[in-house]
């Protein structure tokens, strides 16, 4: 593929240093502003992936309480906890986490959600998930 310099005329590439540090301010401001507008469903998806690494741990206790109860009653209180369960503790911790990330300002959004998913893949890696 040869790119034409013709192609090339609507690309306002920058005449100098400051310039260019300029565009590339705007562009991770803009990408701040665009996370910050996601915020619930960042910090819902932080959640979950938290939950999956260590739900195992829950369901295992569950199913260890519960190995000799009668197999309805298992079956119902593996629904309710692990069910719905996992969806109070996710939409309760969820707006903590949320609110956690609004805290830590719009300038620096990028790289507290950009550490967190790398903790969480330190965790997973750790917990052999991964």
């Amino acid at each position: 593929m040869t790119l034409d310099p013709e192609s090339l005329a609507y690309l306002q590439l920058p005449a100098s240093l400051p310039e260019a540090a300029g565009l590339v301010e705007g562009s991770y401001l803009k990408l701040s502003a665009w996370l910050a507008g996601r915020l619930p469903q960042i910090g819902t998806l932080l959640v979950a992936v938290t939950y999956s690494l260590y739900g195992r741990i829950l369901s295992e206790a569950l199913r260890r309480t519960a190995s000799r109860w009668p197999f309805p009653l298992r079956l119902s209180v593996f629904v309710a906890v692990v069910g719905f369960g996992a969806g109070l503790i996710i939409a309760s911790v969820a707006p903590l986490v949320t609110d956690g990330l609004r805290a830590v300002g719009t300038s620096y959004l990028v790289p507290a959600i950009l550490c967190a998913f790398i903790v969480i893949g330190i965790l997973a890696e750790r917990s052999g998930r991964i």
